[in-house]
Order: structure tokens, then C-alpha cells, then sequence
């Protein structure tokens, strides 16, 4: 092993926030610093993907798998999907100065009956400021699909969730996964399918939220004789919060004549419901510690 070397770590993370040091005070990117801005276009492009990847592969698992039975096939066949995709980039900047002025005295010689007690009195003032940058950037996109659709079209012979996933491009960390669309499907229509229910689901919602928190800071102190600095909070500091949220709301199609298919007033109110509780619940994160 080698050598620590201070200086070169310090260097290393001085220039990670001389980097972010635009967060909050322009517009954010959805990749990271070393991304560019073809990156951050090609990034949405593969997030939309994935999420097409995966409804074809879960639509057509469950409706040819035989579990299901024709009966359900037949049911979501003429369903549509809506999927609201909502990619959230907040970033800040916090610039937190504080110095202690000192004034210290001569020592003082007190007597007390069980002896001598020697003191050194001082003064100090304390003098801060806080200032903070903070900018959010919301990009929604709305898909609809028609079941049928996505039944027909292929998304190759690997049943594995590695197909959807694809290398992102460079300086993007959001998290890839699968995103369980198969199993919220299954257990929307399986009161139907096991149980008989007369009349089916009149909508299926499946939300799914991954988080990416990161942040940063630099203190340096200085302890002198009159003057101790930046002793308590970070004197510069970054955050950088990503969010993306997806909802998938399956559900019977209205279509009027010469119009494309969309999801009954049902399905609609549900997705309209799940996106007003995203907002909420985003709106919420903002103000919690």
C-alpha cells in the first residue's frame, strides 16, 4: 500500500465541488458533471425504453402463459396502458461563512479559602451568514399503449429483465431495475381470473419511485489567536437529489371515432389520483429534514 497524500485527496474533492458548483444557480442536467448534453437526451430516450421493454415483455408473459386463462386474455386484450413518467432533478448550493472574534484577557487570580484559582476570561462575538441557491427541474412524459400492441410486438427470446436493461449513457446513475409490471398485473386481474368476479378491474395501478441523494462539502478551519473560522457548518456544500417516477395505469379503452384509443374515465380518474399523490408526496420530501 502506499503513502496517504492529504493533499492530493483534498485536491480530489475540491475539484468534485468546483464541478457542482453550479448546482442551484442554473439549470440541472440529468446526467452528472462528466456527462454532456447529447448524454442527458440519450438518457431520457433509454429510460423511455426500458419502461416499453418491459410493459411488451410482462404483457405478453402474462397473456401467454396459460395461467391467466382465455378469458382474461381475451379482457386485457382490449385494455390500453397509460404510463406517466416523471424525472426530477434538484440541485443546491450552500455557502454557510461564520467567524468568532476573540478577545482574550489577563489572567485572574482568585482566593478562596481552599485555595487559589487562576482563570483566563475572554470575549467572543460570533458573526454568520447563510445563503443558499436551489433549482428544480421537472421533465413529465405521457405514453398510451394498446395491449394488443405490445402483445404483437417483439422484444427478443431472453425472458430475463437483462433485455430491458441497457448500458446508459455516460454520466447517468439513475437506478435500473425491474420494475415488477408483471407482478402488478398478475394480482390486479387475479380476483377475476381465480375467483370469477362478475365484473372485472376497472383499473390496475403500479407506481414505482427510485431515489438517487447525493451531496458534499468542504470546511476549512482556522484557530488563531483573535479569530477562530468556520467551526461549526460546512462552509461550501452541493446536493444533488434525483427522482424517477413511473406510473403505469392499466385499463379499459375509450375510443371515439377517428381518435386514438385512451383509458375510460375510470382508469383515468385512478391515474389522475396516483400522479396528484406523486406531486403531494414530492412537494412534501422538499420540506422534510
Amino acid at each position: 500500500m502506499g503513502s496517504h497524500r492529504p493533499g492530493t485527496l483534498l485536491a480530489g474533492v475540491c475539484l468534485c465541488l468546483v464541478s457542482l458548483a453550479g448546482c442551484g444557480t442554473s439549470v440541472p442536467s440529468f446526467t452528472e458533471f462528466w456527462g454532456d448534453r447529447d448524454s442527458s437526451v440519450l438518457a431520457v430516450n433509454a429510460v423511455a425504453n426500458q419502461l416499453q421493454c418491459e410493459l411488451k415483455r410482462s404483457v405478453q408473459d402474462v397473456m401467454n402463459d396459460g395461467v391467466a386463462g382465455q378469458q382474461v386474455t381475451q379482457l386485457i386484450s382490449k385494455w390500453v396502458v397509460q404510463v406517466n413518467l416523471n424525472l426530477t432533478i434538484e440541485e443546491q448550493t450552500q455557502f454557510n461563512p461564520g467567524v468568532s472574534l476573540k478577545t482574550p484577557f489577563a489572567p485572574v487570580k482568585t482566593e478562596f479559602s481552599s485555595g487559589t484559582i487562576t482563570t483566563n476570561p475572554t470575549f467572543a462575538l460570533g458573526i454568520g451568514a447563510n445563503t443558499s441557491a436551489d433549482t428544480v427541474r421537472v421533465q413529465k412524459l405521457t405514453f398510451i399503449y394498446k395491449v394488443s400492441d405490445l402483445a404483437q410486438l417483439p422484444y427478443g427470446t431472453d425472458p430475463s429483465i437483462s433485455v430491458c436493461v441497457q448500458n446508459m449513457p455516460r454520466g447517468y446513475l439513475m437506478t435500473q431495475s425491474d420494475l415488477k409490471i408483471e407482478e402488478a398485473l398478475r394480482a390486479g386481474i387475479l380476483p377475476y381470473a381465480v375467483q370469477g368476479a362478475a365484473i372485472p378491474p376497472s383499473a390496475i395501478v403500479h407506481q414505482v419511485t427510485f431515489k438517487i441523494n447525493a451531496n458534499g462539502g468542504i470546511t476549512p478551519q482556522w484557530t488563531l489567536v483573535r479569530v477562530t473560522a468556520n467551526t461549526n457548518s460546512p462552509l461550501f456544500g452541493v446536493t444533488r437529489n434525483q427522482t424517477q417516477d413511473v406510473i403505469f395505469t392499466f385499463g379499459p379503452a375509450s375510443q371515439q371515432a377517428g381518435q386514438q384509443p385512451v383509458l375510460a374515465q375510470p382508469a383515468q380518474n385512478a391515474a389522475f389520483a396516483a400522479e396528484i399523490g406523486s406531486a403531494i408526496a414530492s412537494s412534501l420530501r422538499q420540506f422534510t429534514p
